[in-house]
């Protein structure tokens, strides 16, 4: 069943200044991240070889990281999920993070994407719900599809029962 949740009852957002000088240097990546960066660098030919893959693709994430303010601790820990949703996922102290890896413009359909494909719940406010074809361009049609294939039917009831 999907229902309602709005995105700060989700996720903890917590600004860069909480965690103190140097705290990229704590910062540490599930493997599945690197390696999903390094297969791109590979399958793209930015990188010739799998080390300079490796190597490349952490530097990448460590500069995705320095775009963004805030970061959203979830609960929920699917690296799979984030990784398909175009966020960041990381480690940092003992805790899951996302990040948006980038900023300028509202990323915010990648968390609310997260969120639908892991709990099965929305923010009333989402762009999935108000603004689909921006939500669409943030997300890409696969994930899109996949997410309004789950929000749909509560849509649809919601609809329903304001008869």
């Amino acid at each position: 069943m999907v229902g309602y949740q709005p995105r700060t009852g989700f996720y903890n957002v917590v600004h860069a200044d909480l965690f103190g000088e140097d705290w990229l240097e704590e910062v540490e990546f599930p493997e599945e991240t690197i390696e999903h960066v390094a297969e791109r660098l590979l399958e793209d030919g930015s990188a010739g070889s799998e080390e300079e893959a490796r190597e490349m693709a952490l530097d990448e994430l460590y500069e995705a990281l320095q775009y963004c303010l805030w970061y959203y601790e979830s609960s929920v820990i699917d690296v799979k999920t984030a990784l398909k949703c175009s966020l960041v996922p990381f480690q940092l102290r003992g805790f899951f993070f996302l990040a948006l890896g980038g900023c300028g413009m509202d990323l915010s359909p990648k968390l609310d994407a997260y969120q639908v494909l892991t709990a099965h719940t929305i923010d009333p406010d989402s762009k999935f719900i108000h603004e689909p074809e921006y939500a669409r361009y943030v997300v890409g049609e696969e994930v899109f599809k996949e997410v309004m294939d789950i929000i749909t039917p509560l849509l649809v009831a919601e609809k329903l029962s304001e008869g």
